[in-house]
């Protein structure tokens, strides 16, 4: 499927895809699709060797945070997540995969109150 460069970017920054993540977009959706597909080391591989430049850097972390999680590793997962949001904090993306990361740990109140506070942080444009 191609990427509408002209859509909204994934990353959730509210831009277009072509003034945020153009470059980098196609690897983080090869790399989320080997997360999807339980292929955890391959997708941390190829994170590990994207290049951060013309992306969003707080995308690529979350999506770093959630390969790790695909590990089964949710301690190290919410830990890297955490980090993303203390670097980036008002980046929408980092609270919801935070808020999906303590739903997958039965964690309800936490992941509703996660989830509600992405919300928050999402700009306008994206959150419709």
């Amino acid at each position: 499927m191609a990427i509408d460069p002209y859509g909204l970017c994934p990353c959730g920054s509210g831009k277009k895809v072509k003034w945020c993540c153009s470059k980098t977009l196609p690897e983080m959706s090869r790399i989320l699709g080997l997360i999807e597909n339980k292929q955890s080391e391959l997708a941390l591989a190829a994170r590990d060797k994207l290049s951060d430049s013309g992306g969003n850097p707080a995308y690529v972390a979350t999506v770093r945070a959630q390969a790790v999680a695909s590990f089964g590793d949710m301690d190290a997962a919410i830990e890297a997540i955490e980090k993303v949001i203390l670097e980036y904090p008002a980046f929408g993306l980092a609270r919801e995969v935070r808020g999906d990361l303590l739903l997958a740990q039965n964690d309800y109140a936490e992941a509703v109150d996660g989830l509600q506070d992405a919300v928050a942080h999402y700009p306008a444009a994206a959150v419709d």
